[in-house]
């Protein structure tokens, strides 16, 4: 047998460590029969760590590793399972080991809503019930659950609980491992039932090429091309990830049909992959028929359909249609109200999405209760010491810097980059996040001194975790160089501007609204400079993409109308 080695991208406590050489070791041992084993951990992002830690750890070894998600409506794991098998015969016959592992318990509702059980009790009076009929699968599953969903299932499911193989407890270190921030300002909300590490992509590739050997035909290879995207879509490899969700779309529209909860998932993920990308025109029409399939599917009160909501306006908002998505965010935020209560922290995500959109409209004081609201959610389910209860003190402050309420803004900027540092340390890109809007107000507030080294500090956690090329790190150098044009020292921003723009040229293509706003900034500083030909150009450029990318009434557009103008004028004034 291969020596194993421990993943080297996861920092592990010792015990943690211990606990996933035994959970191999379990797995290792009964290769071919059913094993059930219960992981317990408390910190999603640290959860897919470890998920993609022995995930890899196994690939490595010729071990299939799928993942499935719980059926939140018929939470059964028997059923899961079985659709599993379904999907691919092979999986059964025990003749190449496969390790299953099983997401979603821990998201079942306790509430009961209008159903005489909750879907946690659903869940734990299924697998009391149906334990023996595990038996039937062989291979080895990992159910992961949280500390809470442990105790209901050891409390309402004795017999199943007593048959488990094993038991691992994670806990998650002080400095968890680089993740994406699970509420920024404004998200786009995904239902995707393949796990959302961050695998490998030739690792992906692999288990494709293998498993279209052995079944072309499996359903499986959607998922599989689902992660590959995924994985794509992380590494700014926009192209590769194109192809890998297109195939995803075209299988499950082959396998499933055009109008299954699956395709339209497929479909959200291309969507989602053009926001990125910034086709806002393609993303519009994906999410759209995503909807409604969702609709016709799903009903109009499930929360995918709410997912559904949330997404079509972030695009309607970045279009700059705010009437248009005004009314899409206020009826999947009451999705979620009559779902999930009014405390959820899903709640607080809708809220200040919300929120966001009234900043952008100008609607401050509209948008000011909103942003407390989801602070107080934040607060009271997550903790004082959240990175999600720090984005919500970030947006809060935010808000009040427009607003002019710069007293306010800063302890709220300064107590966000304190929870990070101490959530996720010195050099996790949420803190150069942090940096950078504390930075932000001191130059509003004229302090350039105590901007500058901000500023400097974010660019350099950027390059160092992100890399040089990264569109974040083109953001940083953008930053810095406004400070700069404030500053006077023109000389100085220029060289930064132009290596943001070249950046985000290459990474996110000539047409991109980022690219625009690179445009427009260094075509602003030009003019400061009073190079107004080659601002003229620049600005032409950028409104040229904007009233393509964004239309002609998006506030960005007649910004760079207007200023186009100005510079022409300025351009005929000087001879």
């Amino acid at each position: 047998m291969k020596q194993p080695n421990s993943a080297p991208t996861l920092d592990l406590t010792a015990e943690d460590n211990r606990q996933l050489r035994r959970l191999l070791w379990s797995v290792r041992a009964n290769p071919h029969q059913f094993n059930l084993l219960i992981a317990i951990c408390n910190y999603r992002p640290y959860r897919d760590a470890l998920i993609r830690a022995y995930t890899q750890e196994l690939m490595a070894e010729g071990v299939f590793c799928p993942t499935v998600r719980l059926d939140r409506q018929q939470p059964s794991l028997k059923a899961c399972l079985q659709t599993l098998v379904a999907e691919d015969p092979t999986l059964s016959t025990g003749t190449s080991p496969v390790l299953v592992t099983v997401l979603g318990a821990d998201e079942l509702l306790g509430i009961r809503l209008q159903d005489s059980k909750s879907a946690q009790e659903q869940f734990s009076f299924s697998v009391q019930w149906t334990r023996e009929g595990l038996r039937q699968f062989a291979f080895p599953v990992v159910l992961w659950v949280t500390p809470a969903m442990a105790t209901t299932l050891a409390q309402q499911a004795p017999d199943f609980w007593s048959w488990r193989g094993g038991v691992f407890e994670f806990s998650a270190p002080e400095t968890p491992q680089p993740s994406p921030d699970p509420t920024p300002e404004l998200r786009l909300t995904s239902t995707e039932t393949t796990p959302t590490t961050q695998a490998v992509p030739q690792d992906l590739e692999a288990q494709i090429a293998a498993l279209t050997a052995q079944n072309p035909h499996s359903p499986l290879l959607a998922s599989l091309y689902t992660s590959l995207g995924q994985a794509y879509q992380q590494a700014i490899r926009y192209p590769e990830a194109e192809t890998a969700y297109r195939n995803a779309l075209d299988l499950r529209q082959a396998t499933l049909g055009k109008h299954h909860p699956d395709t339209a998932q497929s479909l959200n993920n291309l969507a989602g992959l053009y926001y990125t990308m910034g086709h806002y025109g393609d993303a519009e029409t994906l999410y759209i028929q995503a909807l409604e399939i969702r609709k016709s599917a799903l009903g109009d009160h499930h929360p995918d359909t709410a997912a559904s909501l949330n997404n079509l306006a972030l695009i309607y908002k970045s279009m700059g249609r705010y009437v248009e998505a005004e009314p899409l965010y206020i009826t999947a935020l009451d999705i979620r109200k009559a779902v999930l209560g009014d405390r959820h922290p899903d709640i607080a995500i809708s809220l200040n999405n919300l929120a966001g959109l009234y900043y952008a409209m100008g609607r401050y004081g509209e948008a000011e209760p909103l942003y407390i609201e989801a602070l107080n959610i934040h607060k009271i389910k997550l903790g004082e010491r959240h990175p999600d209860t720090a984005t919500s003190l970030n947006n809060l402050a935010v808000l009040y810097k427009s607003m002019g309420r710069y007293e306010e803004a800063e302890p709220l900027h300064t107590e966000a980059l304190d929870i990070r540092k101490a959530v996720l340390g010195d050099r996790h890109p949420d803190i150069a996040t942090s940096l950078h809007n504390l930075a932000g107000l001191y130059k509003l507030m004229n302090r350039y001194g105590k901007a500058e080294p901000l500023y400097i500090e974010a660019l350099n956690i950027r390059k160092a975790v992100l890399g040089d090329r990264h569109p974040d790190t083109a953001t940083s150098l953008n930053n810095l160089a406004e400070l700069y044009k404030s500053m006077g020292r023109y000389g100085d921003a220029a060289p930064l501007y132009t290596e943001a723009l070249d950046i985000r040229k290459a990474v996110l293509g000539e047409r991109h609204p980022d690219t625009a706003a690179s445009l427009n900034n260094l075509a602003v500083l030009y003019a400061y400079m009073k190079h107004f030909s080659g601002a003229a150009t620049l600005m032409s450029e950028a409104l040229s993409i904007q009233e393509e990318v964004l239309g002609p009434d998006h506030p960005y557009t007649i910004g760079s109308r207007q200023s186009l103008a100005t510079i022409q004028r300025a351009m005929q004034a000087s001879g």
